[in-house]
């Protein structure tokens, strides 16, 4: 069960990563290129897999299964409901789903407030007590394995393990305002403010051949043609 457990998770990330890489750099889609990315990407894993099965490796296991999934996850969660409730618009974010599921069962919109409700209040609520307990817990004990404690250089090195995961919310925050003009203020109202093609309006028709969204996707020939053939 954890060898099948190890593996679906594993499944999970190196598609999440090679999606993102893949359609930033098409040329990859290639069988032959796909395979030799692959293959070096599973070697730099294993690579880095080699220090958890050293003499010391459960210290750093334990080191990272208290902070990887710490405080750092609970704010990129916190500020992605955020984002949806009070940026880019709970009901906007409700007739997303609606389109997406094209016709939405009669029990469904008797549980559009509860999910409203969830999102706006509820689950930041929760997060914000996980985050302020975590960090009381942080601050009241001190890490330790079997008879082991860790020294403060130890738990500092956590904690930094728990600030890169949440680092690219200011980082790319940091991008997004630079990109606008004006002031401070009129740079953040921009940013903040979702694009009107994120998604149809009116009569859900949209042009195909532009359309304006905040990342690019590069498409080859081999798509094209595999839509074409599909359609025949």
């Amino acid at each position: 069960m954890l060898f099948t457990l190890g593996i679906d998770t594993l499944f999970g990330n190196m598609e999440g990563i090679t999606t993102a890489v893949m359609d930033e750099f098409p040329s990859l889609r290639d069988f032959k290129r796909k395979a030799l990315f692959l293959g070096l990407l599973c070697f730099v894993f294993y690579l880095l897999g080699l220090l958890l099965i050293t003499e010391g490796g459960i210290y750093w296991f334990t080191l990272m299964d208290a902070y990887s999934t710490s405080f750092g996850l609970i704010i990129i969660v916190l500020f992605m409901c955020l984002g949806v409730a009070f940026f880019y618009g709970v009901n906007q974010f409700c007739q997303d789903i609606v389109d997406m599921v094209c016709r939405c069962p009669p029990w469904c919109s008797k549980l559009v407030l509860y999910f409203k409700a969830c999102w706006v209040a509820i689950t930041p609520g929760l997060l914000l007590f996980i985050l302020f307990y975590i960090f009381m817990d942080l601050s009241s004990t001190t890490l330790h394995y079997g008879t082991y404690v860790y020294p403060r250089w130890g738990e500092a090195l956590g904690v930094c393990l728990s600030i890169v995961t949440c680092i690219q919310i200011p980082l790319w925050a940091t991008v997004a305002l630079c990109k606008e003009s004006g002031t401070l203020a009129d740079r953040f109202r921009k940013a903040i403010h979702p694009l009107n093609s994120w998604r149809p309006t009116g009569g859900r028709d949209l042009p195909h051949h532009i359309i304006d969204v905040p990342y690019t996707v590069n498409l080859t020939d081999h798509d094209f043609m595999h839509q074409g053939s599909s359609e025949a």
